[in-house]
């Protein structure tokens, strides 16, 4: 019997121009989805159409400081360049963590991986890579405790770092974390995720159960709690939905 070990792998754009260019073929499958395969496998297949050629468009002319009727100048904003050292545009496949492969701090061993729900994005859709090339995501841990066994994780080609993980204290003391309920991270690359969470062995029971974190560089902050007077004085916080963090370390929820 094969087994199968989970890989998070990192894809670099230039393999993805190159494979396009390869004998490759595509199969229809009886359920109407299609098969990109490097071999004829049956009669049903066709090669892939080669990529159209990009033609160069003449440079608009340089505006002469005078006034025309009908015409305008459109300023488009300067792309910021790529880091020419990132694993994410090397032309290659960089693995970044491999089930089997023993947690950062020797609690555990990897042995699956999800990419975390980005709950600032439209249907909570992963974001999970950095500016800095560095990937997020979510791991499951044997030979941990349970209620020890999931952690929040950054990767790269050089490390892995574990960020947060469950079972660890609130900051003011008030019971553990015991889930992840959705993340926002800085894809600028500071390293610094924001996450909801329900917590175990609280004061309060399920009123003060639910929380809202920042953590990043060997801290955990607690910005929000169940239970916790809301700024103005009027109500507590009873649950958290929404979550966005953004790139000075702020974090809006709702």
């Amino acid at each position: 019997m094969s087994v199968r070990y989970p890989i998070l792998f990192l894809l670099g754009l230039g393999l993805l121009v190159s494979s396009a260019q390869a004998d490759l073929w595509v199969c229809p499958q009886e359920d109407g989805t299609e098969l990109y395969s490097n071999q004829k496998i049956d009669d049903r297949c066709r090669p892939m159409a080669p990529p159209q050629s990009l033609q160069r468009t003449p440079s608009a002319p340089k505006s002469t400081g005078e006034s025309k009727a009908g015409s305008q100048t459109l300023q488009i904003p300067k792309r910021e360049a790529l880091p020419k050292s990132s694993a994410a545009f090397s032309g290659s496949i960089i693995q970044i963590v491999r089930a089997g492969q023993r947690a950062p701090n020797g609690n555990g061993i990897f042995s699956r991986f999800d990419l975390p729900w980005e709950l600032g994005t439209p249907g909570n859709q992963p974001r999970s890579l950095t500016k800095d090339g560095k990937v997020i995501f979510v791991a499951q841990l044997t030979g941990a405790p349970f209620g020890n066994n999931q952690a929040i994780c950054a990767g790269s080609a050089d490390s892995v770092t574990e960020i947060v993980r469950l079972g660890q204290p609130a900051p003011d003391g008030n019971g553990m974390l015991a889930s992840f309920d959705g993340t926002s991270i800085d894809n600028q690359g500071s390293g610094l995720v924001a996450f909801i969470s329900t917590l175990r062995d609280t004061n309060r029971s399920f009123r003060d159960d639910k929380g809202v974190f920042l953590a990043g560089d060997g801290r955990l902050v607690q910005i929000a709690r169940g239970n916790n007077p809301i700024p103005d004085g009027n109500g507590v916080f009873s649950s958290f939905n929404g979550l966005s963090l953004n790139g000075k370390g702020e974090v809006a929820f709702a």
